[in-house]
């Protein structure tokens, strides 16, 4: 999937070069698609994990307490965190420092758990601004986000409108937590998270994933061990990872279509013709993964039309070479370190790969 991705990436490129002299610099979507390349270069099998929260929530006691160490400022002053602190699995070493460096994250600390680098980021409703737009532009270079929420504030405005609904359609890859339920007795912590559910959804967040926590500063704290638990369920599959990128060029894509001018249908395209090239490129079929790329940037450029639509046609002419690449690739990767579903089997359906084999199994499943 690493490579699969890599070469979307590329045809993605392709796309916004053919595109940018008939609509302009696009600068944003050049961004999306250069931060899913640099994710790609550092480890997939370690998430990157942000908590993110308004002031008072609670958020670096959290944090805290999740890596085990005081190594995010906690205090009554707000906004408490002003630079973000990342905490980082001791065996990674300075896989992520590259990164971080990215991110503008320079207070760093080591961790015992696998599988995820945790990021404390500064409030969402800070009233320094310069620690709003940091937040914001760390945001969205995270894999998954931990929304942090406390019993009083957690139909803030500014976090549901400025933040949820507008990122709603990455949902997949956020956790909520209802902090500080220590201060609720059990009817009213049900009832409060029953609201919050209901007013996640009011965001367009169908099914929310709601932990809740509590941090007292003398007292053992409580449900921690199920965030971790959480957090441990989506460590260590690089689905998690893909899958976001994977919405980041969906983003991308609506912001094409929004400068050409006119709806083009870009993720109903794109979804059943990557799935047919990945499945094509498992199986070693480069005629097959090329067919059903070419088709998808001829029905691109067909809808786009005139010019524009001309270029892509262009552009495309490089994806024989680009599925060469993938499938090269995949061919040098063992199979017991293929990115496939821990099951160890894949189904596959519908045309040519399909014809080839119905499952396939690799080696250490």
């Amino acid at each position: 999937m690493h490579e699969a991705l890599t070469g979307l990436l590329d045809t993605a490129d392709l796309a916004l070069a053919a595109t940018r002299e008939a609509i302009g610099e696009m600068e944003s979507v050049a961004r999306l698609i250069n931060d899913a390349r640099v994710r790609l270069d550092h480890p997939e099998d370690a998430l990157v994990v942000a908590l993110a929260g308004g002031t008072g929530s609670g958020k670096s006691s959290l944090f805290n307490a999740l890596v085990g160490s005081e190594a995010a400022p906690v205090g009554q002053i707000r906004p408490t965190t002003s630079e973000p602190v990342a905490a980082i699995p001791g065996a990674y070493g300075s896989s992520f420092d590259g990164y971080l460096d990215l991110l503008g994250i320079a207070t760093r600390v080591t961790h015992s758990h696998s599988g995820f680098c945790l990021i404390d980021l500064p409030d969402t409703d800070s009233v320094v601004v310069a620690n709003r737009h940091r937040v914001e532009r760390i945001l969205p270079r995270i894999d998954v986000l931990v929304w942090v929420v406390d019993p009083e504030k957690y139909r803030d405005a500014a976090l549901h409108h400025r933040y949820l609904r507008e990122l709603a359609g990455y949902q997949s890859q956020f956790l909520f937590v209802l902090n500080q339920v220590d201060r609720l007795g059990p009817d009213d912590a049900a009832a409060v998270e029953a609201d919050l559910a209901e007013a996640l959804r009011e965001d367009g967040i169908t099914e929310p994933r709601i932990i809740r926590t509590s941090v007292p500063p003398d007292l053992p704290p409580t449900g921690v061990d199920d965030l971790l638990a959480a957090l441990a369920s989506l460590a260590g599959w690089p689905e998690t990872l893909y899958r976001k990128l994977i919405i980041d060029l969906g983003q991308a894509a609506t912001e094409m279509e929004a400068a050409i001018g006119k709806p083009v249908g870009y993720r109903d395209l794109m979804a059943p013709a990557l799935d047919f090239a990945v499945a094509c490129v498992l199986v070693g079929d480069r005629k097959g993964a090329v067919d059903s790329l070419t088709r998808l940037v001829d029905d691109v450029a067909g809808r786009v039309g005139g010019e524009p639509g001309r270029r892509i046609v262009r552009a495309g002419a490089a994806l024989p070479e680009g599925v060469e690449r993938v499938v090269a690739a995949f061919k040098r990767v063992p199979y017991p370190h293929l990115p496939l579903p821990r099951k160890g089997i894949v189904e596959i359906s519908g045309g040519a790969a399909a014809s080839r084999t119905k499952k396939i199994t690799y080696r250490g499943s």
